[in-house]
């Protein structure tokens, strides 16, 4: 077995690992898709958003100090989320530093998967897929600084295989396309492979702008829950 990096072994710990040491008849696409939406799970949606444009200083620090206590905290919330979105909507953000994010994480991706490909395989995979991967990065990316900058809390939905299949918050890729259920749907079937994460959002009254935006185990919200997008599953 070839020697996993480090990336690989991450995404293969929430993708498709008990399919695969099971020996289940599941294609390479389905496995490359699986661990695309375990990339966008971990590295985009659960990880803290980091751009210089955004970073904190001692100076930074300070107004939001002396705006608290000149104005109050609701004035400051105001000021924090007015910046975040006029940062968010400068053209350099969206033409610049968005795409430049989208790229580096479509490169940890192919270095990540390169061990899936033979040799001659790369340069090919990387130039055919590299824009599609840029494009779907990038629409990851969008829906996160959106949810930062919102008062709700998110989460995101993923599966995990051999789990029950819970028709509220997954579709199968079949149902997502035609009202009939796959054959051989049960309403006890189970999770064969995670193929596209889902969203729900909670209601919350988050104070400041979050760069994570998504919810942790150290930070859940207790708001009723709604699905905004059923997670597409392989059953």
């Amino acid at each position: 077995m070839f020697e996993q990096p480090l990336d690989l072994r991450n995404l293969w710990h929430v993708g498709p690992p008990f399919t695969a040491a099971r020996g289940d008849n599941i294609s390479v696409n389905h496995i490359i898709q699986s661990l695309v939406g375990a990339a966008i799970c971990q590295w985009v949606f659960e990880e803290k958003f980091q751009c210089t444009a955004m970073l904190k200083s001692p100076v930074l620090e300070q107004y939001r100090h002396h705006i608290v206590s000149l104005c109050g905290e609701k004035v400051l919330r105001g000021f924090d989320f007015a910046a975040h979105q006029s940062l968010i909507d400068d053209s350099h953000f969206q033409d610049s530093v968005l795409p430049r994010m989208a790229s580096q994480l479509t490169e940890r991706f192919f270095v990540a998967v390169q061990p899936f490909l033979v040799e001659n395989q790369c340069t090919e995979t990387n130039v055919r897929f590299r824009p599609i991967l840029e494009g779907i990065f990038r629409d990851a990316l969008d829906i996160k600084i959106a949810v930062m900058v919102s008062k709700d809390m998110y989460e995101c939905i993923w599966p995990a295989p051999d789990s029950v299949f819970e028709k509220r918050s997954m579709e199968t890729e079949r149902s997502k396309y035609h009202r009939e259920e796959p054959e051989g749907f049960r309403s006890d079937s189970r999770v064969r492979l995670p193929l596209v994460p889902g969203l729900a959002v909670y209601d919350h009254d988050r104070a400041m702008v979050d760069y994570y935006g998504f919810q942790r185990s150290d930070n859940a919200a207790a708001g009723s829950r709604r699905i905004i997008a059923k997670a597409i599953v392989l059953i």
